[in-house]
């Protein structure tokens, strides 16, 4: 509640009303912020600085408001906590803005504000950080302050930390590299007036009725030139728009650069990149002199059959002339959604090996038979006219088909069912060559090719398979007949392929061959190799 005295505001009401409004405004700029924290780490130590400011005023108003003693001394305990941790989110927020690449574990930082919170919250317990006498003067509560030892280590190390911040932002302003140096100066006018009026105020007018009121406008413009210069600078927006599509959460190396080449922002992978090949984690290197540890190879603009992603300004391999590790480059330009301008320039760096593995697991799960490990009916289709068009001095093609699959299944159950298909499967693999192709056409239905193979050949391939299945079958001795009924279509040389004739022929053959094959017992019977 506010006293008018002769119609206007006494310098404790103005103090209280700019000190509500840092706590508003940091408020709106901490919710504000949440969109980009997570694709830049600026905007999460931005949004903890906001909040621990925003908190640090909160209780200052409570300290002006209250009537009571002790609630004001519990509110003033509240102000050093928020504002131990302005400090080291403030640092924090310095250092990854003026070094976006930069790695560094500074945890042991937080010990000194945790202390200090810890001491300011159980101050009636002890005296390390200040102590109170609760007096009431003309009616007015009071807390003369008795500060303990801490306190001078708490604001020792508080202004230290924020000038370590601000010396991190003038490192940045002084690089000749550096392409937002305007952005850079607004940030530090707001932290320079800060500590400059802090340190004023603390030490040598702490008495002066105005001190207050000063500190709380400083406040207030501190907050409002961090967050509006952040907001608004260039390098940020351009790290914001980039990962915000493929971020450290995607597998891929990023590095952005400026309209000048120079390095502004990598992802973790792509600093763990540039340790490995000697370079400083720091935003003045220039990107050509990264690209020397590599062996480029330039690829054709136009690839047959591949519609050119728009937003590629240019693609290519590299060799890592380290590891040997291949990675192929996709450069796109950063745009300003808002002018159309080009920024920089953004490197994803896929690793072909890692898309080779998983190509393979593709192929596994899109062109394989779960169950048996056979292609499937699906890859067949794409690859016939492959095929087709090979030029095979001879061709085979056997149709499979497994005998009593129905009667296994309804005699043993389809878990039975199953492992006779696999057993079967293996059988086939195991007899014939590296250059044949199995696939599974349906349930019990297989599919063999057998290039460079003419009809004798291929029908010894059929009488080897047939009897490792009669000797090495699970249910070879079921009581009924086991094994695989298979048919053979060949195309003699010179003569084109045709599958749906090939699949026709063999189909009749294999149904002949059940046929005489329903009253029939596996026996031994000896093949000569294929040679």
């Amino acid at each position: 509640m506010f006293f008018f005295s002769n119609g206007q505001l006494s310098p404790n009401e103005i103090n209280t009303l700019v000190r509500f409004c840092c706590f508003v405004i940091a408020m709106v700029f901490y919710f504000l912020s949440e969109h980009y924290k997570r694709y830049n780490p600026v905007y999460h130590w931005l949004q903890l600085f906001l909040l621990c400011m925003g908190l640090w005023n909160a209780a200052y108003v409570g300290y002006l408001l209250s009537p009571n003693a002790k609630e004001i001394a519990f509110f003033n305990s509240l102000i050093f906590v928020f504002n131990s941790f302005a400090g080291i989110f403030y640092f924090m927020f310095a250092l990854q803005f003026s070094f976006p690449s930069s790695r560094y574990k500074l945890f042991p930082l937080f010990f000194i504000p945790c202390c200090t919170a810890l001491l300011s919250v159980t101050y009636p317990l002890q005296g390390l950080m200040f102590t109170y006498e609760y007096v009431i003067l003309d009616g007015i509560p009071r807390i003369p302050e008795s500060y303990g030892p801490w306190y001078y280590v708490h604001l020792t190390y508080s202004y230290l930390i924020v000038l370590g911040g601000i010396v991190c932002m003038v490192v940045k302003l002084l690089k000749k590299s550096t392409p937002n140096k305007r952005t850079v100066c607004i940030i530090l006018l707001g932290n320079l007036f800060l500590i400059v009026w802090n340190f004023i105020g603390t030490v040598i007018f702490p008495s002066m009725p105005l001190s207050p009121v000063f500190s709380g406008f400083f406040h207030l413009f501190c907050i409002i030139t961090i967050y509006i210069g952040v907001i608004s600078d260039i390098i940020e927006k351009m790290i914001s728009i980039v990962t915000e599509k493929k971020d450290d959460l995607f597998p891929v190396p990023i590095f952005i650069t400026d309209i000048h080449g120079i390095l502004v922002y990598s992802s973790s992978r792509a600093s763990t990149l540039l340790i490995q090949h000697g370079f400083r984690i720091y935003n003045d290197i220039n990107f050509d002199a990264i690209l020397q540890d590599f062996t480029r190879t330039d690829l054709p603009k136009h690839l047959p059959g591949i519609t050119q992603d728009s937003t590629l300004s240019d693609f290519f391999l590299l060799e890592d002339n380290q590891t040997s590790i291949i990675y192929y480059i996709e450069v796109r330009p950063v745009i300003c959604k808002r002018t159309g301008k080009q920024m920089g320039t953004s490197y994803f760096f896929n690793n072909i090996t890692q898309i080779n593995l998983l190509l393979s697991s593709l192929e596994k799960f899109a062109f394989r038979d779960m169950l048996t490990g056979a292609y499937n009916r699906h890859f067949f289709e794409m690859r016939k006219d492959i095929f087709a068009e090979t030029d095979y001095s001879n061709f085979s093609l056997v149709m499979c088909d497994i005998d009593n699959l129905k009667l296994v299944n309804d005699t043993y159950g389809h878990a039975a069912g199953d492992d006779y298909i696999v057993s079967c499967c293996k059988t086939i693999f195991s007899s014939i060559r590296k250059k044949d192709f199995v696939f599974r056409m349906g349930g019990d239905e297989f599919l063999i090719l057998l290039p460079d193979t003419n009809e004798p050949a291929a029908r010894i391939i059929v009488d080897r398979i047939q009897n490792n299945i009669c000797t090495n079958s699970l249910l070879s001795n079921a009581g009924f007949v086991t094994g695989i009924s298979m048919g053979v279509a060949s195309v003699i040389e010179d003569q084109p392929i045709n599958f749906p004739e090939l699949i026709e022929q063999a189909d009749r053959d294999m149904y002949l061959v059940k046929t005489a094959r329903k009253m029939t017992v596996c026996g031994d019977v000896s093949f000569p190799d294929i040679i």
